[in-house]
């Protein structure tokens, strides 16, 4: 008959919150607990969590999500070699609604034609021409994110932008070196991928392809006066004038969930196999349902035992223990610096 022993867990006791990790401070998401008196198995045992404490003050625009590249091509303009690359970020934070994040997107789009020199700040946000020495008047119309309002698009974030466009610095550069100020580039498109730019993958574990409503990592190309770019559903509407603009809508409403779940991980866990490592052992611990969407909220979860997933561990000693608090895809929440509490419940054959 197994005995149970109980450890209560909570982040602001954690060992390492002066240490040094990455580009700051050890956050609560990521914490190393030492125990003083050790739970000692004397054979093979059982751990699992019996209840958390999570606060849900994590941003839903973070690091992980928080970047695409709008690729801008002079599709009728054989004398320019290549295209010009812009990198843009929205600013990091908690955004409740579909208009919150159209109007962030908004924002950073503006900044395409703004007046004064843009560039990234990885908590304000901005944009980037990955081969600019100019990034002043980068265009000279207005690019602009709205929510659709008809039956197949209601909420969809609707991007759009005039027909031809006009790169007015004289120091912006296309990637082959080419200064294209003043030259109209006719066709444009997003790309949500890993996708190399010059030298570097500036997207890459940062897409914002689901926060913004769309189905792939993929590019998502353009046509121009009903003529194919690359092959995708677009809307070129007649103004009047002659002048088309160039309309492309998300697949899916803005996603503004984070995540369904907290993901707990902890070292103690060792075999527990998801899907998206392709089935390999990885160190889940628990999964906790975010009920309470509102950010602020405390979410407190206690399964009932019998619903409680426990791990084999192997008799030992055990002092150390690392928890960490992620998505489903093992990325790490940022929780704003809020305190969290997990209690774990250890089954076996003990010494003490």
């Amino acid at each position: 008959m197994y005995k149970t022993k109980t450890v209560n867990l909570r982040s602001q006791d954690r060992s390492n919150n002066t240490q040094p990790i990455n580009d700051g401070l050890v956050s609560v998401n990521d914490c190393k607990f030492i125990l003083d008196k050790p739970i000692s198995l004397k054979e093979n045992g059982l751990v699992g969590l019996r209840s958390a404490y999570i606060p849900i003050t994590f941003k839903n625009i973070d690091k992980t999500n928080d970047r695409f590249v709008i690729k801008f091509s002079p599709v009728h303009n054989s004398s320019i070699a290549d295209s010009v690359y812009v990198v843009c970020q929205l600013q990091h934070g908690y955004y409740n609604s579909s208009t919150a994040i159209k109007t962030e997107l908004n924002r950073v789009l503006g900044l395409l034609n703004a007046t004064t020199s843009a560039s990234i700040d990885d908590n304000l946000g901005g944009l980037s021409n990955q081969y600019s020495t100019d990034t002043t008047a980068i265009l000279s119309a207005d690019m602009t994110a709205t929510l659709g309002t008809d039956d197949n698009n209601l909420d969809h974030i609707v991007i759009t932008l005039p027909d031809s466009v006009v790169f007015s610095g004289t120091g912006v550069k296309s990637s082959d070196g080419s200064s294209i100020g003043g030259t109209a580039l006719d066709c444009f498109q997003i790309l949500f991928g890993d996708e190399k730019v010059g030298s570097r993958f500036p997207v890459k574990g940062r897409t914002a392809h689901k926060l913004l409503g769309f189905g792939s990592e993929l590019t998502r190309p353009q046509t121009l006066d009903g003529v194919d770019f690359i092959s995708s559903p677009i809307d070129t509407i007649d103004r009047g004038s002659g002048t088309d603009i160039q309309v492309l809508t998300s697949s899916y409403i803005a996603n503004q969930m984070r995540t369904p779940y907290v993901y707990i991980r902890s070292n103690l866990s060792r075999d527990c196999r998801e899907s998206f490592k392709n089935g390999n052992p990885t160190n889940l611990l628990a999964k906790v349902p975010v009920k309470n969407s509102s950010y602020g909220a405390m979410e407190f979860y206690e399964p009932n035992d019998g619903s409680t997933l426990y791990f084999d561990i192997p008799a030992g000693d055990y002092s150390n223990i690392d928890i960490r608090l992620t998505d489903g895809d093992d990325k790490l929440l940022d929780f704003d610096e809020n305190d969290y509490e997990v209690v774990l419940c250890f089954k076996g054959n003990f010494y003490n």
